[in-house]
């Protein structure tokens, strides 16, 4: 008795575990056994019953196969004469609505089930994809939003896979919110596929073809702490689990990382492993671009809404093109303006077609502008209030720079101080407002910094107020504070990387644009009025027949060191790339029009 319970329980066990390992076809195994003895009993039943002569087992069990698959096989001996009939009437009904209640049921609620199962995991984008020449971003940050919807104005035929732990409806609901206070909105719907997952699962990676992408962005995983040593062991570690998926040696990886430490740990990584030798692997900080960035936008304010439309996708850009010397290309080319470095050339135009429009001759005039003998006002005093993980990059860039402005610095609960020394000072003077992003209110100090500012100064101080953020949303409230320039740091380093992720030469372009605005680099991105860049002693203004004849005459008249590349007038940005370099207008430049362009160092 005790053996027969012993393989009971055992038979229980294995039912059981088979049922949790493959509960589907368990479940469906268990209720074929269960109607085949349903069958089985009644098939007997049916050969004992009286009925027409020569019953046996045999046709009592074809007809119980008969009434479960074809019920109105069941009524066939329904209101016979004969009442020999009957108990086989009565036998039929019972295995029909067996069956049905039994197996039909169920098997009808598994299917069901099934099918519910299987939508709702392609629409979660669940199991294995078949995607390729793809991009994929991996983690999720505050980034994503703005780098998703800047991709909308790039190419519609692009494919984006977004792996992380975030649900996908969250996923779009940020999207939806960036998309809500877009100026512009783009001309078509981004094709994108967001799947919850885990990115440092090399199944999870292969589920999504990492191994076909033409192009993978790490970002840094906001969730994980920072560490004390300033290295993103999460990033680092990420790296080597894509490298290991076999990714293609053409596909662009761009890494994000908190801190130059990593950056450079990576650089390293990518030069002495064999694992991440050959690939094409790039790493940047985006605390030190953000850094260099907030330099720049000191120092130039109007650079601002400048660097926005030339990173972003939406407007004029740069696209690398074949080299061509700069003169030979402003007689060549029609709706583009070319930018050289490094023997390279990038061209700026409205889309990447434009690029190739060619006028049939030649454009030549034997007009020059004279460089200006005026200088360029001091920057002044900056005064640097508040503190983050950009601050460091930012007063190396502004240390580095030509124009040596004098800083002041100062935490945010330093009120009275800074009051003090900006009303006392006198001269140019900038106060720079910094955004918290130690905590999760991060704009929480820069409103604070404005209303102290505004209770103790007015509405209308004499000097600049600069505002950095992190949340678009918060823009137009900053600005009713009277603040002379808006930083938005997430939205920049998400065109970025962008940037660095469709094209490794603009990445490397860009790279060079977000570097310090020093006399040992290449070039600088500018904007000034236009009495610092050319020469109106004798002239209240200079009248151009287009835009082309006006760009031709200060590049010739700099000897190649400008490039002007638009105007920046009532607060828009006008680039003569967009405009049509040879439409035939009055182009009126006077000593107080701001100029957008590039100065050769």
């Amino acid at each position: 008795m005790k053996k027969l319970l012993k393989k009971l329980r055992k038979m229980r066990s294995s039912v059981t575990i088979g049922v949790n390992k493959r509960p589907f076809i368990a479940t469906l195994g268990m209720l074929l056994a269960a109607n085949l003895g349903i069958l089985l009993v009644a098939g007997i039943i049916a050969g004992l019953l009286p009925g027409p002569e020569g019953r046996t087992f045999v046709s009592g069990f074809v007809d119980a196969v008969l009434w479960l698959v074809v019920p109105p096989h069941a009524l066939r001996y329904f209101g016979a004469d004969d009442g020999t009939f009957i108990g086989l009437t009565i036998l039929g009904i019972m295995v029909t609505v067996t069956g049905i209640v039994l197996f039909m049921g169920t098997v009808v609620a598994l299917v069901t089930n099934g099918l519910r199962t299987y939508i709702n995991s392609k629409a979660d984008a669940q199991g294995k994809l078949e995607l390729g020449e793809h991009y994929v971003v991996l983690n999720y940050n505050d980034k994503l939003p703005a780098l998703l919807v800047d991709s909308m104005y790039k190419d519609l035929d692009d494919t984006y896979m977004v792996l992380s732990d975030r649900p996908k409806e969250y996923v779009k609901g940020v999207i939806k919110a960036e998309l809500a206070i877009q100026k512009k909105k783009p001309p078509g719907k981004l094709k994108l596929i967001i799947r919850k997952g885990n990115p440092y699962y090399a199944t999870d990676l292969t589920d999504v073809c990492v191994q076909h992408a033409k192009g993978i962005l790490i970002f840094h995983d906001d969730k994980e702490a920072e560490r004390e040593d300033g290295v993103d062991l999460d990033v680092i570690r990420l790296l080597m689990t894509v490298a290991e998926c076999e990714i293609r040696d053409d596909c662009r990886v761009v890494v994000e990382t908190r801190t130059g430490k990593t950056r450079q740990i990576v650089d390293n990584l990518c030069k002495k492993m064999p694992l991440l030798q050959g690939k094409n692997i790039v790493a940047y900080s985006y605390n030190r671009k953000l850094g260099q960035f907030l330099a720049n936008s000191v120092l130039c304010p109007d650079i601002t809404p400048v660097m926005y439309d030339l990173l972003s996708f939406d407007g004029s850009t740069f696209f690398e093109t074949e080299y061509t010397p700069c003169a030979d290309f402003l007689a060549k080319y029609s709706d583009s303006l070319p930018v050289t470095i490094h023997g390279k050339t990038f061209a700026m135009a409205e889309n990447a077609k434009k690029i190739e429009y060619k006028r049939d001759e030649l454009f030549s005039t034997d007009k020059k502008l004279a460089p200006s003998t005026i200088k360029r006002p001091e920057v002044g005093t900056l005064y640097i209030i508040g503190q983050n993980k950009k601050l460091d990059y930012m007063t190396a860039s502004l240390v580095q720079s030509r124009y040596k402005p004098h800083l002041k610095m100062y935490k945010t609960a330093d009120r009275k101080d800074y009051v003090k020394d900006i009303l006392a000072d006198t001269g140019t003077r900038t106060a720079v407002i910094l955004s918290d992003d130690t905590g999760e209110c991060n704009d929480d100090n820069v409103f604070l910094t404005l209303i102290n500012l505004v209770e103790q100064c007015g509405f209308a101080p004499d000097f600049k107020i600069i505002a950095e953020i992190f949340d678009p949303k918060k823009q137009r409230t900053v600005e009713q504070f009277g603040v002379h320039n808006v930083i938005i740091s997430n939205r920049i380093v998400s065109f970025f990387a962008l940037q660095m992720l469709v094209s490794k030469s603009t990445g490397d372009f860009f790279e060079e644009l977000f570097s310090p605005v020093a006399h040992d680099g290449n070039f600088d991105l500018w904007v000034d009025e236009a009495k610092y860049l050319f020469d109106f002693a004798d002239n209240d203004k200079y009248v151009f027949d287009n835009y082309a004849e006006f760009v031709l005459a200060a590049y010739n008249g700099a000897d190649g060191k400008i490039m002007p590349l638009g105007f920046r007038r009532g607060g828009e940005n006008i680039y003569f790339s967009c405009e049509g370099l040879d439409k035939v207008r009055d182009v009126v430049v006077t000593p107080e029009d701001k100029v957008i362009y590039v100065l050769y160092r």
